[in-house]
């Protein structure tokens, strides 16, 4: 197995181990076992575990952003309501991505990972450039102020609704079907109609 391939499966197990335990729920050698590296790779590739859990976040949302720039890039232009409905697809067809990065974000930490992108970061979630420019191009009379409103906004209820779409808990209690999943996809259609109203 060569460096970058190993790099790779040691942040793939971490993502998991962190999102499920905790950053402090989870130590190295936990980390090279799951992953079947010895501890000096996990050691050569991060020096500690603060660095890889700041890697294994960074390149957590970095991927999302470039996903979501992969996404726009091939289907615009695009209205607001039909990539916003692009990401609610996007986020169901990734579902554990969904889940265990969303885990991680709002696990209680002692670290503090940098975020790579800061445009991003004063947008919204990883992604919401993207989003930005799409409703830019639809409402370009709005201001910058509203237009992060919108995509905090919208990014929120896209979520919200991908993660219920996979809620383990209501999947198996069969209370989710496909109709319901048309009623979110409405949902998050009137919600970026009334957002676009009002900016």
């Amino acid at each position: 197995m060569n460096d970058i391939s190993t790099k790779e499966k040691i942040l793939q197990t971490a993502h998991k181990l962190f999102a499920d335990k905790g950053y402090n729920g989870v130590s190295v050698r936990e980390i090279s076992k799951s992953a079947e590296v010895n501890v000096a790779a996990i050691n050569y590739h991060f020096e500690n575990k603060e660095n890889l859990f700041k890697e294994t976040v960074s390149q957590c949302m970095t991927e999302m952003a470039t996903d979501l720039r992969a996404l726009y890039e091939e289907k615009k232009p695009i209205s607001t309501a039909d990539f916003s409905l692009l990401i609610f697809d996007h986020f169901n067809e990734h579902s554990d991505d969904l889940k265990t990065s969303f885990k991680m974000f709002v696990i209680d930490s002692e670290v503090f990972p940098e975020l790579p992108e800061a445009d991003d970061e004063m947008i919204g979630p990883p992604g919401g450039a993207v989003l930005y420019e799409v409703i830019k191009s639809e409402k370009s009379e709005a201001s910058h102020d509203d237009i992060i409103f919108a995509v905090r906004t919208i990014f929120t209820m896209v979520i919200h609704k991908a993660l219920i779409s996979n809620s383990k808990c209501i999947i198996e209690r069969g209370k989710l079907h496909k109709a319901e999943v048309d009623d979110f996809k409405g949902m998050i259609k009137r919600v970026v109609k009334l957002v676009l109203s009002d900016i």
